[in-house]
């Protein structure tokens, strides 16, 4: 059963106009001939996805009520009913005494008449439809019937409005008074639209235990209704429509109660507590969550990730519908071999251009890796006259588009992942010496890898992306640090409207400190640039500055006086620590230095006090669960009760800080780091912080993490704002599949 509920006011029209959208079929659609018809089986569409057969309207004690009611009953039999039987029946609600609302008891009154209403029907019909019309009568009655909707639930809420003009004036219904009364109400319903408003789930308020009670009150002022005799009415409509009439209906006059108003926003506020004792008030989570029933919020914390290896790609799709942040993320080390071949043939000509006639250089891979193995790797290649970025390509040229010899090259046994654990920092940095540095020298490399990683970050849902280079690192070969800054902001506003960007500046602490001021110093030189170009890209995407590098390198007192500078900028600072050092590396990055965010922080697990602190603070972590397995080897559950290669028993490695962290309240993000590096995506790192945490991660766990990542990026206020609600409405449509897709199962 599908069932209507409408206000109903001065005029009879409204209530017609809103059956005529959900009461429709093959043989009558009396919105086929509205302008808007395209929009309106949008609606049917999208949100009335049956046909309402029943219609309930509330009213005040008004003198026309009858006279409107004959109208509405005489337009439904010639209209809707006149082929076969379309409305079943129609039932009158009318608050008996009151005309007209104008005053707050009255507005009470006719709350508890609509709430006792529809809490009735949903009681008796719990697997039906509803569908409200918010468009009768005046604002208080549709306010009122709205707020049961978003209370009790509704499966679809829908406005009526006036078609206007280009220029915002009312559509004329009537050319001149004379054509008036040449219209009829279906001409009449190409003048207005429906408007879809929203959909509110049902509402767990009561809990089994006080279903009787309620049922009981329900029932007892039904008991104090007063059903009107409507023979003569029926007689008299009867002998008008000259037919025998099909639809049952009734009338009934409603006291003024307010007893199941009372009843209902007392559970209300019960419920309210007890979803702060489901929802702990410590956790932060997005604020659609709140509204869930009891047993979803218990199904999401009950299913686990990261558990069953066979489940993998099943969980994969699951967390790539989800809409995600990537705050860590490094351009030196996005690409993969895919992305290294397709550049080397981009670019083929230039390379051959460079290369041809140079004796030194081998024709042939494997002359060319005994060439790199006797130069003691990528990194030393140095042949005089040729940049070392096309002696590079060239050699990746040479595998002629074999994806896989690349991968063997690179990562040789690292590509069971098994093994690519614990392989200390140096060993991991040197899987990238085919990229970053050595590759980013001109202007359409670096260009080429912001592409790939920006368009790889859509791919896998993420709505904001913050990616951190040093551009000093990409000046060897001839261009300047503002060159590579603008080439990298050029190529992030050709995806401004697609996806939320940010660019991060960094500075190395294991250099020398006159580099450190250099980066400064080119922040500063381009906040007063004569490019005003360059200038404007830049306080459009630049937000923050890093400190990375060798963490047992570096003066803190020193880099302190060097990032005063840069706080004379207001910007937002976030440091490496805690990745290979020892704790204290994270108390310098915030005490010395005023880390908003601490990249990895692994280490802050041996300090609680510190801990604390960052809590307080509200200091975000941001964790790369791929690259910290890689370099320093932790739990995984997919290895359990297992030896690697490497001989490591996976039960006696350390576990993974994330649910310590994120049971202590601290504010906990995902990234990739180095995706290209780690073979890795912001999905699988989803994923993979659920397989290094001791019987995984729950769906709970994820939302949370998630929601952190929205509060930690570095946006202004507003900004954050407007991307924060889009991301509630994808968790909102994230939630509704995953419930269907529950009850499938």
């Amino acid at each position: 059963m599908t069932i209507l509920f409408c206000t109903l006011g001065n005029t009879w029209e409204i209530p017609f106009e809103a059956l005529a959208l959900t009461c429709y079929d093959s043989e009558i659609d009396l919105y086929k001939k509205s302008p808007e018809y395209y929009k309106i089986s949008q609606i049917r569409v999208k949100h009335v996805n049956q046909i309402a057969n029943q219609i309930i309207i509330f009213s005040t004690d008004q003198e026309h009520i009858f006279q409107n009611f004959k109208e509405l009953i005489i337009s439904i039999e010639k209209y809707l009913n006149y082929k076969s039987k379309k409305i079943d029946k129609i039932d009158i609600f009318v608050l008996d005494g009151v005309s007209d609302i104008s005053s707050n008891d009255e507005v009470i009154h006719f709350d508890n008449m609509i709430l006792s209403v529809i809490s009735k029907f949903k009681i008796e019909n719990p697997e039906s439809q509803i569908f409200l019309s918010i468009a009768g009568g005046r604002k208080t009655m549709s306010s009122s019937l709205h707020n049961a909707g978003f209370t009790l639930g509704a499966d679809c809420v829908f406005h009526i409005i006036e078609l206007r003009d280009k220029i915002g004036n009312l559509v004329n219904k009537y050319n001149d008074e004379k054509k008036k009364d040449d219209f009829n109400i279906i001409d009449k319903l190409n003048f207005v639209l429906p408007v879809f408003v929203g959909k509110y789930p049902d509402n767990d308020i009561f809990t089994e235990e006080l279903q009787e009670d309620f049922r009981s009150e329900i029932y007892q002022y039904f008991n104090r209704f007063k059903k009107l005799d409507t023979k003569i009415f029926q007689k008299n409509l009867k002998n008008q429509i000259k037919n025998r009439l099909k639809i049952e209906f009734n009338i009934y006059k409603v006291p003024k109660e307010i007893t199941i108003r009372n009843f209902i926003f007392n559970q209300l506020e019960k419920a309210t507590f007890y979803y702060m004792n489901s929802i702990d008030s410590t956790e932060d989570i997005f604020k659609t969550l709140f509204k869930l029933r009891k047993e979803t919020i218990q199904k999401l914390k009950e299913y686990k990730l990261g558990v069953n290896k066979d489940k993998k790609e099943d969980e994969l799709k699951l967390l790539m519908m989800l809409p995600k942040t990537d705050l860590h993320c490094h351009l030196g080390g996005v690409l993969d071999c895919k992305d290294l071949i397709n550049l080397s043939n981009l670019i083929q000509q230039e390379i051959e251009k460079e290369i041809d006639n140079n004796k030194d250089i081998p024709k042939n891979l494997d002359q060319f890796k005994i060439l790199i193995k006797n130069y003691g790797g990528l990194k030393n290649l140095n042949i005089a006259n040729i940049k070392k970025s096309t002696l590079i390509l060239y050699f990746i040229s040479l595998f002629e588009n074999d994806v896989k010899g690349l991968e063997n090259f690179i990562f040789n046994e690292y590509q069971d992942e098994e093994n690519f654990r614990n392989i200390g920092i140096v060993n991991y940095e040197r899987l990238g010496d085919i990229q970053g540095s050595s590759l980013l020298q001109n202007i359409k490399t670096i260009k080429y890898a912001v592409k790939c990683c920006i368009e790889k970050a859509i791919d896998e849902n993420v709505k904001h992306l913050e990616l951190r280079c040093s551009p000093i690192n990409y000046t060897k070969e001839g261009l300047s640090e503002q060159k590579v800054i603008k080439a990298i902001l050029e190529q992030m506003d050709v995806y401004n409207d697609k996806i939320s960007l940010v660019l991060i500046i960094i500075a190395s602490r294991h250099k020398k400190m006159s580099e450190i001021y250099r980066i400064i110093e080119l922040i500063s030189d381009i906040y007063e640039s004569q490019d005003k170009y360059l200038q404007k890209l830049f306080c459009k995407f630049f937000k923050g500055i890093d400190l990375a590098g060798d963490e047992s390198k570096g003066n803190f007192e020193e880099i302190r006086m060097a990032f005063l500078r840069a706080m004379n900028f207001n910007l937002n600072i976030t440091i490496h620590a805690g990745e290979t050092s020892d704790v204290s590396s994270i108390y310098k990055a915030i005490y010395y230095l005023n880390a908003e965010r601490i990249g990895h922080g692994l280490k802050l697990i041996e300090d609680n006090s510190l801990l604390n602190k960052i809590r307080e603070r509200k200091i975000a972590i941001e964790l790369c669960p791929s690259s910290n397995f890689q370099i320093c080897n932790f739990k995984d559950n997919y290895y359990k009760n297992k030896y690697n290669t490497n001989g490591f028993n996976n039960e006696q490695l350390k576990e993974y800080p994330l649910k310590y962290y994120l049971d202590n309240g601290l504010r906990i993000t995902i990234n990739t780091d180095n995706p290209g590096i780690s073979r890795t995506n912001i999905t699988n790192e989803l994923l993979k912080a659920s397989r290094l945490t001791n019987d995984g991660l729950s769906l709970w766990d994820i939302l949370k993490i998630l929601k952190m990542g929205f509060k930690s990026y570095f946006l202004d206020f507003e900004t954050k704002k407007e991307l924060y609600l889009k991301a509630e409405k994808d968790i909102d449509n994230f939630i509704e599949y995953f419930i269907n897709q529950k009850r499938a199962l």
